[in-house]
């Protein structure tokens, strides 16, 4: 409901108030019906449809790899935009993954920043909610997922009739360096 809520590291009492609703102006408390979870530093991957995009179709493409999620949040938008919540395995996490696949236009694959989490409330008065499992019953993303979002450890392009291979992390070092 307040934009940009995830980059807002401390909260005077006033804010608290507001977020609080205590006068019941709004009709709902911000700090009781809405949090995002933090992907990262829970190693989870979410793979979020969003129906408005394409999403609901591109999912069928999936279908196979998401029926075997334990966790399924329902968004509150109320037309079939769902996250489905895996832990990223030990041995791949601090791998680099892919946050959207060409073939899958309306999904995107989440594992750094946040998600809104289940029981929040969606801004059409709905809420998110667990279609199936809990989160305590969250299982590890599907090796088969996990390899459809690999970034390679090295790409191969063509630049001005010249092949160029190099790896995700010399291009990480490059963005960064001075120009």
């Amino acid at each position: 409901i307040m934009s940009n809520w995830q980059y807002i590291t401390t909260w005077d009492e006033e804010q608290l108030a507001t977020l609080e609703d205590d006068y019941n102006l709004r009709g709902y408390n911000q700090l009781a019906d809405g949090f995002g979870v933090n992907l990262h530093g829970r190693n989870l991957l979410v793979v979020d449809i969003d129906a408005r995009n394409g999403g609901v179709q591109s999912a069928a493409k999936l279908a196979p790899i998401l029926m075997s999620c334990t966790f399924v949040v329902q968004t509150g938008s109320g037309n079939g935009s769902k996250h489905y919540y895996f832990y990223i395995p030990e041995e791949w996490r601090g791998k680099a993954l892919k946050a959207h696949l060409d073939i899958t236009p309306g999904i995107d694959f989440k594992s750094t920043g946040f998600v809104v989490g289940c029981g929040s409330l969606h801004k059409s008065g709905a809420r998110y909610e667990a279609l199936i499992g809990s989160p305590g019953e969250i299982g590890d993303a599907p090796e088969s997922l996990l390899q459809l979002l690999l970034i390679p450890e090295r790409q191969r392009e063509v630049f001005e009739g010249r092949t160029i291979e190099y790896s995700h992390d010399e291009l990480v070092s490059i963005a960064h360096s001075p120009a």
